[in-house]
């Protein structure tokens, strides 16, 4: 019995102190050094989290980084997302700093969380040292002085698209003014009621409010394309009269029937889905989808413009999505391999840039000279003009606010939209997110 007891002791005591040596090894500080000596460069394995929807013109930005891989003998395994399902992952594992290797962002204030939360590795040491030399826009550092970003992803701009062939069948031809725009919306409702169709002057899905918010902040950038700068300086304030007219605009489109009917009930993917279908005639979004508007629509198609000018001096004027930073390629501050992790990045942005100007006629990141194609579809060649040919490029809101006050001011529009506040409502609570 004696003998019996001692074993139950000693077993208890082993697995005490296994106990303790476990709690003490969870909280002893990383040691990259250590992990990186316990694995031979040759297995070096890399997690790469991306979101591949719409904003790519082809799917190596997928399938370059198995030519990656198969280069350099590592292991790289790369999770795609929609753009939604990566957000809220990347907010789930920054709450347990579980974050993949590399994990690719949005410009703007979005990023700026996970830099607070020191979950990324700062990178203008590798950019510096590259022979990528990016634009000066695209390596802005954030505001404690560090580069977090390698640049992957040209910058999105606010556009309008029309479906070419629906303003032939209608016999019209698309707005370049606010007046002929409410024309056309009721052009397009007198052909409803004559043909018995439904087709959309403006394509619009709500659900999500961005596409609805990008709506207002392009008409109010047409109305005045200084006003946003103006309004982060504190020079004006949200009661200024060219957010009360947009707001004003906004309504007066609603009222009009320029919608969907169902437009407060289906998100972006969804609304590109039903301009694709031809169901609606001008759709606002952004720059980046040309591609898969084109190889959906084709290209005969689809025309790209700036939205109609809603005052005299609008024209050449045009929205930068992102503004502050730009998207790109972060690696995470857990990662195992930072130098391997950042050379991959550096090479797989430069491979994608090249792509992306010499096939694809698409913004060149980098200040690589690069032979543009032989040829661009007109969509693009639209886009290319509107850009490096505009008198002013103004910021998105969205893209200089702090995150949560961009939110909230976004979900504010949604109100507007669903009807839930007048105009002066909404930007007497508008006020609250805007100050400077």
């Amino acid at each position: 019995m004696k003998e019996l007891k001692k074993r139950i002791l000693s077993a208890a005591l082993i697995a005490i102190v296994a106990c303790i040596l476990a709690i003490s090894a969870y909280m002893m500080p990383f040691d990259r050094n250590s992990s990186t000596d316990a694995q031979s460069e040759d297995s070096l394995s890399i997690e790469i989290w991306t979101f591949f929807d719409m904003n790519t013109p082809d799917d190596y930005y997928v399938d370059y980084w198995q030519e990656l891989a198969d280069k350099y003998g590592y292991t790289i395994t790369v999770k795609t997302y929609s753009t939604q399902q990566i957000k809220d992952k990347l907010k789930i594992a920054a709450a347990g700093r579980q974050l993949p290797d590399i994990y690719l962002v949005w410009g703007g204030t979005y990023p700026n969380y996970l830099f607070d939360a020191d979950l990324a590795t700062p990178v203008q040491s590798y950019l510096s040292d590259s022979d990528v030399e990016f634009l000066d826009e695209y390596t802005k550092p954030y505001s404690d002085g560090s580069n977090y970003i390698i640049p992957c992803l040209p910058e999105a701009y606010g556009v309008t698209y029309s479906n070419t062939a629906l303003l032939d069948k209608l016999n019209l031809t698309a707005p370049t003014t606010w007046e002929e725009l409410i024309q056309f919306v009721k052009d397009v409702n007198s052909y409803n009621e004559k043909h018995g169709t439904n087709y959309a002057a403006i394509e619009l899905g709500n659900k999500d409010a961005w596409l609805g918010e990008l709506l207002y902040y392009t008409i109010a950038n047409s109305l005045d394309p200084s006003a946003y700068e103006s309004l982060v300086s504190g020079d004006i304030s949200i009661d200024d009269s060219v957010f009360s007219t947009a707001a004003s605009y906004i309504q007066q489109l609603e009222d009009l029937g320029a919608f969907n009917d169902n437009f407060m009930e289906i998100g972006e993917t969804e609304a590109v889905a039903d301009f694709i279908d031809g169901n609606a005639l001008l759709f606002p979004h952004q720059s980046t989808i040309v591609y898969y508007l084109m190889n959906n629509m084709g290209e005969e198609n689809l025309s790209v413009s700036s939205f109609p000018a809603c005052s005299d001096n609008a024209h050449g004027h045009i929205l930068d999505i992102n503004h502050t930073l730009k998207p790109g390629l972060c690696i995470s501050s857990t990662c195992d391999y930072p130098d391997e992790a950042a050379s991959l990045c550096l090479e797989f942005a430069q491979h994608i840039n090249e792509c992306n100007v010499s096939q694809y006629g698409y913004f060149n990141m980098t200040k690589q000279d690069y032979e543009l194609p032989d040829s661009l579809p007109d969509p693009v060649a639209s886009m290319r003009e509107l850009v490096y040919g505009a008198d002013k490029i103004s910021a998105y809101l969205y893209a200089v606010l702090p995150s949560d006050d961009a939110n909230s001011l976004r979900s504010l529009t949604r109100n507007l939209y669903a009807g839930s506040y007048d105009t002066e409502t909404f930007l007497d609570k508008a006020a609250i997110y805007t100050n400077p």
